[in-house]
């Protein structure tokens, strides 16, 4: 690869979606890399969101869970109804490289990186798809264990937890009845 720079040229393919033409062709793009201010881009995505847009997140690569967490931001705090379809796929790269010696042809290189697309609305999608989702799904809460709530009662009273320390008498006590445990011991142990 000595003989070799890479060119400035650069391409993208982008995968083959379900998502149907016409809603991407209306809604707000968001592309959201490594380096995206998340606060920003979540006001600017509500405030769409709120206006009746629909709001299109694409993250590349390590930007695919940084995407994801714009959305579950948006969806706690906006407040509204809103319906999620996710797609997964991947992203196809091509990088070019100008040979430095005559004779060489130009190289070219595909990299392919996982990708994550969503789809944020406040109106139902027509398509049907296992990957949409809508905000009232997940409104109910799970049911707490009867042991999370006992816990919860018995916080601050002395339950026998070994970890608390034990006040003056009772330590001598248990050093006492150890004390006797071991001499009844080794008085089993010397007969």
């Amino acid at each position: 690869m000595d003989n070799y720079v890479i060119s400035d040229t650069e391409e993208d393919e982008d995968p083959l979606l379900p998502f149907p033409p016409s809603i991407i062709q209306s809604a707000r793009v968001f592309n959201v890399n490594k380096n995206t201010k998340v606060q920003s881009m979540v006001e600017s995505a509500t405030n769409l969101l709120k206006e009746g847009h629909t709001c299109y997140f694409r993250g590349e690569d390590d930007a695919s869970s940084k995407a994801i967490t714009i959305v579950e931001i948006i969806k706690r705090n906006s407040g509204l109804i809103l319906f999620q379809w996710n797609e997964m796929g991947l992203v196809k790269k091509i990088h070019y490289w100008n040979s430095l010696i005559e004779g060489l042809s130009r190289l070219k290189v595909a990299i392919q990186k996982p990708s994550m697309f969503i789809l944020l609305s406040t109106t139902p999608f027509e398509a049907g798809s296992a990957n949409i989702q809508c905000t009232l799904e997940e409104e109910e809460k799970p049911v707490k264990s009867e042991k999370r709530e006992e816990r919860k009662q018995n916080r601050g009273k002395n339950t026998g937890n070994n970890w608390n320390r034990k006040r003056g008498e009772a330590r001598e006590n248990e050093a006492k009845e150890r004390r006797e445990l071991v001499k009844q011991f080794e008085s089993t142990t010397v007969q």
